[in-house]
This record gives structure tokens, sequence and C-alpha cells, in this order.
């Protein structure tokens, strides 16, 4: 005795194409949300990385005696250290000219697209990741 579904070849092999559609579908988006996820962390650990690398070279900084190069090594050591190459430092004013009890600035940025993994490289145009801490000389 035969049983049969209802259903003819012709619709089966209809169904299984809609599979394979929603399948392909349903990848890419996975696909992005990962892609997305994996970069937004990136994105939070080397603005960590930024802010850490910062404070540690106004750490620096603001005892008496420093000099900018010293502050300028201690950011580039910390950030070769997490992995980071290509930022720029700044320290405002010049540690030679700040007097006692002034603030001082260390400013340090590095530009999206030497720190991400992904493909927001194409997206994300000049933009920079920017970390600055002031702190009052000693």
């Amino acid at each position: 005795m035969k049983i049969t579904t209802g259903k003819s070849r012709r619709e089966r092999r209809r169904r299984r194409g809609a599979v394979a559609l929603e399948f392909v579908l349903l990848t890419g988006v996975l696909l992005l949300l990962i892609v997305g996820t994996v970069e937004l962390g990136r994105a939070i650990m080397v603005r960590q990385v930024l802010v850490n690398a910062a404070r540690e070279g106004a750490r620096r900084a603001v005892v008496p005696g420093a000099t900018d190069a010293e502050v300028v090594e201690i950011v580039n050591n910390y950030m070769t250290h997490s992995g980071i190459a290509g930022q720029t430092i700044q320290i405002s004013p010049a540690l030679s000219a700040a007097a006692s009890h002034q603030a001082v600035t260390v400013r340090v940025s590095v530009l999206h697209s030497q720190v991400s993994w992904g493909f927001t490289n194409l997206i994300s145009g000049n933009a920079a990741f920017v970390a600055e801490v002031v702190m009052r000389k000693e």
C-alpha cells in the first residue's frame, strides 16, 4: 500500500529551493553580525589601551624633571606591548616650559584604519581613536 503526503515532486523541489535561499540570506546576516561584534570589541579594546597609555604618559609628565622624550617613550612602549602601532602623541605645554602646578595634557591618537581588523576600514575614512589625559604638574 502506497502512502502519499499530498505533495507533488514539483512542490518538494520548490520548497528545497526556498530553504536554500533562506539559508544564504540568514548566513549573510549572521556573518555580518559576527564581524560587527568583533569590530566593536576591538574598538573598545583600542580605546581602553589609548586611555591607559595617555594616563601612563601623563603620570610621568607631571613628575619634576620629566622630559617630553621620556613621556613619548613610555607611551610608545605601552602601545607596542599592547600590539598597536602608528599612534600620534602630543604633549601640551612642552614639559620644558611647564610651570609647577600647571595642567599638562597628554593626547594619544591612532587612525581607525591602522587598528581595525575588518571591513570597517572601507567606511571609516580618516576617523581616529583619541584619548586625552590632563594632570597638574607637581
